[in-house]
């Protein structure tokens, strides 16, 4: 596996920070390591990167990344946006099925009472 160099700082961080790796991992059933943690942090790190790159833009700006990405990539971009709608519409219609549907339901009629002596 490959090392990199962090400083003691970042170093004594993660280990701070692996407490609370461990108790998440412990409600997964899965151990704890500092490599993992430190993993888990920069990919976090590179995810939280990207959102900020990427959520401020206009819409269009996706769309012209996402032919740009097509062109450059097709046998990977391609086939990976057919299987995001096939999951996508998966996960809709699993959602759909487990959502009630909106509005009043109409009240059950009730016995009528029993007459009072």
């Amino acid at each position: 596996m490959p090392r990199i160099t962090i400083s003691k700082q970042t170093l004594d961080h993660v280990r701070a920070f692996l407490a609370l790796g461990e108790q998440l991992c412990d409600e997964q059933g899965e151990e704890a390591t500092l490599d993992l943690c430190a993993e888990t942090l920069i990919l976090l790190g590179i995810r939280a990167v990207l959102d900020g790159l990427w959520r401020p833009q206009e819409p269009d700006i996706h769309v012209q990344t996402l032919h740009l990405l097509a062109a450059a990539y097709p046998h990977q971009v391609l086939p990976f946006l057919a299987h995001i709608m096939r999951e996508g519409g998966k996960a809709m219609r699993e959602l759909e099925e487990q959502e009630a549907p909106f509005g009043f339901r109409p009240q059950q009629p009730s016995p009528p009472a029993a007459p009072s002596l």
